[in-house]
């Protein structure tokens, strides 16, 4: 009796201590699933602000505000005819319109895509597409044409001392959200970063590298590389990039040691040699910091990377000499490591044609030698590019 009576109460402090925590005069400490914080204005002219507003796909919010039931505020539908904008703290807005669609007049949401001090882009997000229009100061709603030739014109205007604006002139633009924004940015900002062209050009990289396997009595310090080789550069959008290497690599390690005494009259120790010549081919998706403006953009990357054995063995030493005694020969290294690449780096732009890169990448392959022992090994290298 006295556990129930216990757990009752228990129960009744986790339910009031809740309740308390829940500040039921403000409406943002509610939760409404599905909802976000927002404000709309009537016909009047009253804003109404912290309230929550149910979140909908592009095409509903371009039809009809929802407003759920709250503490503060009934629940509520509003069409485009009953007030003149809407939107959420992130920074979406909605503004009611009168738009021609299919040769019938319609009241709906546009949504406000940016607004500079000439000109706002909207977007209606119809069933079927989206369709955007430009509305330059209090004039009427332009729609923007099938080839966008009406919009690129108002960015010419904007971008009359731009020297590049010849070059952004023969991009293709698509009348999509993404492609309008692009071109925006472009224009305005004179960037010709957002446009890259498929390249390639040649590398040769520095560094150290450190070989490791499993089950033994030794270890290696790190060592010298050296690499050269050449890459492509395929654009996948404004920002991304694939960016293949074919790269001969070059590993000599002589810092593998251990303290195991082969001897103990004669104190015999054991030093390694680990040498390697390879084709390396790391396959990197690369992202360029294109946005900004200037000569100097910045780049990430990460990829699976592949080597394959041209030569080389790991050589056993008692006392800087090879003996070749029974268990202590030459062995070949690995024949095939796979792994993976992550770096970044600076890309120069020389002209808007040639540059140079400067990057560091660290790389970190692995596999199994013939005799089943396992090898990883480690590079760090630092990366000189230059396409044609």
């Amino acid at each position: 009796m006295n556990r129930t009576i216990y757990i009752l109460f228990l129960f009744i402090g986790i339910v009031f201590h809740t309740y308390a925590q829940t500040d039921l005069s403000d409406p943002a400490s509610v939760r409404i699933s599905g909802s976000k914080e927002g404000y709309y204005i009537t016909t009047d002219n009253k804003v109404v602000s912290g309230i929550k507003i149910m979140l909908q796909n592009n095409v509903l919010r371009s039809q009809a505000l929802i407003i759920p039931h709250q503490i503060n505020h009934d629940s509520q539908t509003f069409y485009p005819d009953e007030i003149i904008e809407y939107g959420y703290i992130n920074g979406i807005k909605y503004i009611s319109a009168s738009i021609r669609i299919k040769d019938k007049e319609k009241k709906i949401f546009l949504e406000e895509i940016f607004k500079d001090k000439d000109f706002t882009l909207y977007c209606y997000a119809d069933e079927e597409k989206d369709f955007f229009y430009i509305q330059e100061g209090d004039t009427p709603l332009q729609p923007v044409n099938a080839d966008g030739e009406n919009y690129r014109q108002l960015l010419r205007e904007k971008a009359k001392d731009c020297p590049e604006i010849k070059r952004i002139d023969k991009q293709k633009m698509k009348v999509e959200r993404y492609s309008l924004i692009k071109m925006y940015n472009a224009y305005t900002k004179c960037n010709t970063h957002l446009f890259p062209r498929f390249r390639i050009g040649v590398t040769v990289g520095a560094g150290l590298n450190k070989p490791k396997y499993k089950n033994v009595d030794y270890s290696y310090d790190v060592s010298a590389s050296f690499s050269a080789g050449i890459f492509m550069q395929i654009p996948l959008d404004d920002k991304f990039s694939f960016h293949p290497e074919i790269n001969y690599l070059y590993t000599d390690n002589k810092n593998g040691k251990n303290d195991y005494i082969l001897d103990k009259k004669q104190r015999d120790r054991f030093t390694y040699e680990y040498e390697r010549q390879s084709i390396q081919v790391p396959l990197m998706f690369r992202c360029s910091f294109n946005f900004m403006t200037g000569k100097f953009i910045p780049y990430v990357e990460l990829g699976p990377s592949l080597d394959v054995w041209l030569s080389g063995q790991e050589i056993p030493y008692v006392d800087g000499e090879y003996k070749g005694t029974r268990g202590y020969r030459k062995k070949d290294v690995c024949v095939f490591l796979y792994g993976g690449s992550l770096g970044g780096g600076v890309e120069y732009k020389m002209t808007p044609s040639h540059s140079l890169y400067l990057g560091f990448r660290c790389n970190f392959t692995t596999g199994v030698r013939a005799d089943e022992k396992r090898e990883n090994l480690h590079t760090y290298m630092l990366n000189l590019s230059a396409n044609f």
